[in-house]
């Protein structure tokens, strides 16, 4: 769902993909059987910095929680990226940013390079694999 919200280039779709978040979040809280880090409640959860989040999220609810969001929100960015050519602008709109720069600063701090840089680099990947067997 996600991901179809994502794509959609619409009014409210920055509101739906947050709300969707929250519901995701609300879910593998709700399904967290232990310590969030003893099992893989969610794929993120691979990722040591997530996995503090949510340990933090199952023993200090009122913590703030802002770098989960972010980290949803990037890798949300990070597949739209990679899946299409829509502006980076209407992707940090899509995934909740106001503005195409803080966008970018939080995609840079989260995953190391630009969104476009990001987009690029993907892109010659694929390209390189794809002619690998050429």
């Amino acid at each position: 769902m996600m991901r179809g919200e994502a794509q959609r280039e619409g009014k409210g779709s920055a509101a739906i993909l947050s709300a969707l978040s929250t519901v995701l979040l609300a879910m593998v809280l709700r399904s967290a059987k232990g310590a969030a880090t003893t099992t893989a409640l969610w794929t993120a959860v691979a990722d040591p910095r997530i996995a503090k989040t949510i340990e933090s999220v199952l023993t200090k609810p009122a913590a703030p929680v802002g770098s989960f969001l972010t980290r949803v929100r990037v890798m949300a960015a990070a597949e739209l990226l990679n899946a299409g050519d829509a502006t980076v602008a209407t992707i940090a709109g899509q995934v909740g940013y106001q503005s195409e720069s803080a966008f970018s600063r939080a995609f840079r701090a989260e995953v190391g390079t630009t969104p476009a840089r990001f987009r690029r680099n993907q892109q010659r990947r694929w390209l390189e694999s794809a002619t690998a067997g050429d």
